[in-house]
C-alpha cells in the first residue's frame, strides 16, 4: 500500500484539520493509501517525517501567512522539510499554503494582496509546459478550480515552470525542475461543496449581519465544476507507477 505523509498547518483544536485530512483521502482514494498525517503546529517538522513515505502532501492553513513574522519559527522548521524533499527527489504535492511556502523557500516574497486574492471557483489554463506535463496534461487546456487565499507568490521564483495561470493570480501551480515537487494555489483537494463548508467554518464567529455576506462569498462556489479534482488521484497513479 502507497504511504503519504499529510503535512498539515492546522491548529490543535481545529475541526478543518480533519474535514483536510478527509478530503485528501477521498480525492486520492482512502482504500489505496496508508495516510499519516503530522501537523506543523503541533509537533515540530522535521525532515524525518517524511521517512517512510512514498509520496507528501503538503495542505493549506485556515489562518496563518507564510510571511506573518509569527510564523517565522515554524515555517522556518517547514523549510528544513521542503529542502529534504526536494534533495531526496520525494513526490510531493503542495497546496495553498505550501504552494507559497516553496516561492517563500525559494527567496521570493510571499505577499497579503486584495487585487491578487480569490475566492470561489475560477477558469483557469494550462501553459503549455502544463500542458506536456505528466500530471497537469490530465486537465484540459482550461479548467474550473476552487480557490480561497489573500496572499499569493508575488512572481516568478527560481527553479520552476508554471504549468496553470489565471487572469486574477497569474502564478498557479508549478513544478520544480530538479524534483517532482507539484504546487498548486488552487484546491484540488476540495470539491465545490467541501470549499463551501470550510470556508464558512472560519466564519462561523461572524456577527449576523457579517455572516450573510459571508454567506454570498461562499455561494461563489460551484459543486458541479471540480474538474481540478482528478488531480491528487493522478498524482498517486504517477507514484505508484514510478513515474514520478
Amino acid at each position: 500500500m502507497t504511504r503519504v505523509l499529510l503535512v498539515q498547518i492546522r491548529d490543535a483544536h481545529d475541526p478543518m484539520a480533519e474535514h483536510e485530512r478527509r478530503c485528501v483521502a477521498d480525492r486520492i482514494g482512502a482504500d489505496r493509501v496508508h495516510l499519516e498525517t503530522k501537523n506543523a503546529l503541533v509537533e515540530t517538522a522535521h525532515p524525518d517525517w517524511a521517512a517512510n513515505s512514498d509520496a507528501v502532501v503538503i495542505g493549506g492553513s485556515g489562518d496563518y501567512s507564510v510571511h506573518d513574522p509569527r510564523s517565522a519559527r515554524w515555517v522556518a522548521e517547514l523549510q528544513h522539510l521542503i529542502e529534504h524533499l526536494l534533495a531526496t527527489r520525494r513526490p510531493t504535492f503542495a497546496i495553498c499554503f505550501g504552494h507559497q511556502l516553496l516561492g517563500h523557500h525559494l527567496g521570493v516574497p510571499v505577499q497579503t494582496s486584495e487585487p491578487q486574492a480569490e475566492l470561489g471557483t475560477v477558469s483557469l489554463r494550462l501553459t503549455d509546459h502544463g500542458e506536456r506535463d505528466p500530471l497537469f496534461s490530465s486537465l484540459g487546456r482550461e479548467f474550473a478550480a476552487h480557490t480561497g487565499h489573500s496572499d499569493h507568490v508575488s512572481h516568478l521564483p527560481p527553479d520552476v515552470l508554471v504549468l496553470a495561470e489565471g487572469d486574477r493570480c497569474a502564478l498557479q501551480a508549478f513544478k520544480h525542475v530538479d524534483a517532482p515537487f507539484y504546487t498548486t494555489q488552487f484546491h484540488p483537494d476540495m470539491t465545490g461543496r467541501e470549499a463551501h463548508d470550510r470556508y464558512m467554518a472560519y466564519r462561523h464567529a461572524l456577527a449576523a449581519a457579517e455572516r450573510a455576506e459571508a454567506q454570498a462569498k461562499a455561494d461563489r462556489f460551484h459543486p458541479d465544476r471540480d474538474d481540478s479534482n482528478v488531480l491528487l488521484r493522478r498524482f498517486i497513479d504517477l507514484v505508484e507507477r514510478g513515474e514520478l
